[in-house]
């Protein structure tokens, strides 16, 4: 995934992402494209991620603009539950009802994409637990207007929790936008169906660059579930 996003950075420099937890593709990536002279906007609306992730930027010394929020189609204050089976570790943070009895709740807030003056990225990678469709109504001005890649992990088992699926996704990205899946050879363009996963969602300005240096990229390993972390 570091690969892949890494290979969408050519004018601003800088890349988002959108639910980065503790920074496992935050600080590889930011140390990626650091020549640039870019960074990373991260967004994690676990304080106690946050902490850790703005810990690891320091003493990495890279450059990571840290917003402790969710992002979503409308200002909130939301519960998030966290898997207090994981113990120590961070991940599966979902908004939505409590689905077992050992999730533990932790208040955080949602804020639009489109009402945060926050700097042009050239990508965007969205892990958000199945509210996918929920970022995308509240950033429609922003992704008009910076015309980003997304690399999106969308939850084809969470996002029915939501009453959503990948299908109410095209109608909400700005014209122009193809969509890729990931095989084993690199990404080839797809049509919007139930049950997408890791999918690229490339402006078609874009489009010829970005594909051509995903699937001439030797050193990347792809497969049926999508780009790994490296």
């Amino acid at each position: 995934m570091v690969d892949v996003l890494s290979f969408c950075v050519d004018k601003h420099g800088w890349v988002a992402d959108v639910g980065a937890n503790v920074g496992l593709i935050t600080l590889p990536l930011a140390r990626r494209i650091a020549h640039r002279g870019g960074g990373v906007v991260a967004f994690e609306p676990i304080e106690r991620n946050a902490a850790r992730l703005r810990a690891s930027a320091a003493l990495n010394e890279v450059r990571v603009e840290m917003h402790v929020l969710a992002l979503g189609e409308e200002d909130d204050d939301v519960t998030i539950w966290l898997d207090r089976q994981l113990g120590a570790a961070t991940g599966n943070a979902r908004i939505g009802q409590r689905q077992r009895p050992d999730e533990e709740p932790v208040t955080c807030a949602v804020r639009r994409l489109d009402d945060l003056r926050i700097r042009p990225v050239d990508a965007l990678k969205v892990d958000v637990e199945g509210t996918e469709v929920a970022f995308l109504r509240g950033a429609q001005r922003y992704l008009a207007t910076h015309r980003p890649v997304i690399l999106g992990e969308f939850n084809s088992e969470l996002m029915p929790l939501q009453n959503t699926d990948f299908t109410d996704v095209p109608p909400l990205l700005p014209d122009g936008y193809r969509i890729a899946a990931f095989v084993a050879q690199g990404v080839v363009e797809v049509a919007a169906k139930k049950g997408l996963g890791d999918v690229l969602l490339v402006p078609e300005e874009r489009w010829p660059a970005v594909i051509e240096r995903v699937n001439s990229a030797s050193d990347v390993a792809f497969g049926q579930e999508g780009p790994g972390t490296d």
